[in-house]
């Protein structure tokens, strides 16, 4: 009888094993889309009352859907795109300008060297990067490569959270009836 009782264990243990690999697989495969989910709820309750309100005033669900979902992409998309331009444009400047030679790191004043603990090495440095930038970048570019890397990484987070915000929106736009209707 123990080798039963023992034998029944190691089955039950076997079976809440592998249910709870399962249960793991499955959300590694949901998990991306999880986020998706709770946007798009969030996105049908909160956008709801409008989309009911245009739709009996436009006499349309379709349209006023469509309205909705311009309105939400100009809120969010317009912003971000305005900001990534900006950046390039501003990017694109300095890089001229450096190109050009028409922008310049003045040499430091005198009185530099008398701030207190770090005046000699602030003026020393602020010497050789007003007399040799390209130097100085080749010297610092391996220590900025990591930080640029973060930068992509940020970029590429922002991305995302904007492909999931409208891919919430398709779906809240795509439901026929409200959550709580």
């Amino acid at each position: 009888m123990p080798a039963e009782k023992d034998q029944f264990t190691v089955d039950v243990a076997i079976k809440i094993g592998l249910l709870g690999l399962l249960v793991y697989w499955s959300l590694k495969v949901i998990g991306p889309f999880l986020t998706v989910a709770l946007w798009s709820v969030i996105l049908t309750v909160a956008l709801y009352p409008l989309f009911d309100w245009l739709a009996r005033r436009l006499s349309s669900r379709r349209l006023a859907a469509t309205m909705i979902t311009l309105l939400c992409l100009m809120i969010v998309i317009g912003p971000v795109a305005w900001l990534g331009l900006k950046l390039i444009g501003e990017v694109d400047f300095v890089v001229g300008e450096f190109d050009s030679k028409l922008l310049s790191i003045p040499l430091p004043a005198e009185t530099v060297k008398d701030w207190p603990l770090i005046g000699e090495q602030v003026y020393q440095l602020w010497t050789r990067v007003a007399t040799d930038t390209k130097a100085i970048l080749v010297e610092v570019a391996p220590r900025l490569k990591p930080l640029g890397g973060q930068l992509l990484e940020l970029a590429q987070s922002v991305v995302f959270g904007l492909l999931e915000f409208v891919a919430s929106h398709t779906a809240w736009v795509a439901r026929r009836r409200p959550l709580y209707a």
